[in-house]
């Protein structure tokens, strides 16, 4: 619910100078006058970014490699039907969603072109080399090939 209370609060035109959301509460924000888009995912990892992103151990995977396996299916094919009928995958997933999400908010959502639905992995080499630049992480050589299982990896 963190989404929703920080969405309306920026409506509200509470005491919020910056706020960092998400699709589709990114597009309710940027529909009132009073908000203003200052940078986007795609300019933070240079071009399009997943919508979702998991996280496993290699010992969960291994573990469970049908498990792992039906997973990532699910997200390929919920990928493949949010590309082939993006008003269809809005429908869906509007039903599973808070009941002041419309269906038009979350089309458009999904449009964006910046916006990928994929099980490639996209933009962790950047968003590792910041982490590691501001000494949040520290690592020595690590490649997002390091960090991804190899049916998934990407750029």
């Amino acid at each position: 619910r963190a989404p929703t209370a920080a969405l309306l609060a920026v409506l509200a035109r509470r005491d919020v100078t910056a706020h960092v959301t998400v699709p589709p509460y990114s597009a309710h924000a940027l529909d009132s006058p009073s908000v203003r888009k200052l940078i986007d995912g795609a300019e933070v990892v240079g071009g399009a970014s997943p919508y979702v992103v998991a996280f496993t151990t290699p010992a969960a995977r291994h573990s469970r490699p049908e498990l792992f396996a039906a997973f990532v299916e699910a997200l390929r094919e919920a990928g493949d039907l949010t590309a082939r009928d993006p008003a269809g995958a809005a429908r869906l997933f509007s039903e599973g969603s808070e009941p002041w999400q419309s269906v038009p908010v979350l089309a458009r959502s999904i449009g964006r072109p910046n916006v990928v639905f994929s099980t490639r992995v996209r933009g962790v080499s950047t968003i590792a080399e910041f982490l590691r630049q501001t000494r949040e992480v520290e690592y020595q050589g690590v490649t997002w090939g390091d960090l991804a299982f190899e049916d998934v990896q990407g750029w």
